[in-house]
């Protein structure tokens, strides 16, 4: 108990840090201050990936029928809608905000097959996932430099902070927030099989390419402008989430 008021306490003040002072990394002149020690974390990380992950994502992807993929991803998915309603909120987007607990108890209740919950569909039409990272950037937090970690992949600085954060609003437990961090990674990995494997083959420094990808992404975070990316429709974003990135 003490070590969880001591985390949340930890979170706290680094996010009244960031906001209070609008951390500025402009004294790097390069995104990626951390390059000797990112390189060889994301060496590790490709080899775990191709040994691990990728076999995985592959029987997922090639041989699960749809009829078991479908609802698994439906109930993986559902995680989502409370962090992007409590995001939503602290974006002042109150409307998003109870959309999207909207959605999460229409999924809930189509899962158990009774009832049903009109949804406006003009904001359904365009609806998106958002997070922490995405309501940093719309406060003009910078993102701060490129970091590689073990297993989780890359992110700026903010957007590590901010998978902490969002995940302390997913109202499970650990073990079970674990399974579905687990599942939610085998799922998004088989959606960019390809997509890595080319850009890993067609890319002269595939470190860079990634660590670009990433950090062009988290620039965009939230209803910002969107830029023109070197993959197309390569999402990399945190709806998404297991960092390859």
């Amino acid at each position: 108990m003490k070590i969880n008021r001591l985390k949340y306490k930890i979170i706290y003040c680094i996010i009244s840090l960031l906001l209070s002072t609008n951390i500025s990394y402009a004294e790097f002149k390069d995104i990626d201050p951390l390059e000797s020690i990112n390189r060889p974390i994301f060496a590790f990380n490709t080899v775990f990936d191709k040994i691990i992950l990728v076999p995985i994502a592959t029987i997922y992807r090639d041989i699960i029928p749809d009829i078991i993929k479908i609802p698994l991803e439906n109930i993986v998915l559902q995680i989502k809608y409370p962090i992007s309603s409590v995001n939503y909120a602290l974006q002042g987007k109150w409307a998003l905000s109870m959309h999207s607990l909207k959605k999460l108890s229409t999924n809930m209740i189509l899962t158990l097959g009774t009832g049903h919950i009109k949804l406006d569909e003009e904001i359904d039409k365009n609806y998106k996932y958002t997070n922490f990272n995405a309501t940093l950037n719309l406060q003009n937090v910078e993102s701060g430099p490129y970091i590689v970690l073990p297993i989780l992949g890359g992110s700026s600085v903010r957007g590590a902070i901010s998978k902490l954060v969002d995940n302390n609003f997913i109202p499970l437990n650990k073990k079970l927030k674990t399974n579905i961090s687990i599942t939610n990674a085998v799922i998004q990995r088989s959606y960019y099989i390809d997509k890595l494997d080319t850009l890993e083959k067609t890319s002269v420094d595939y470190y860079a390419a990634v660590r670009n990808i990433i950090m062009q992404v988290d620039n965009q975070a939230g209803n910002k402008e969107p830029e023109t990316h070197s993959i197309e429709d390569f999402d990399f974003s945190d709806d998404e989430e297991l960092d390859f990135k």
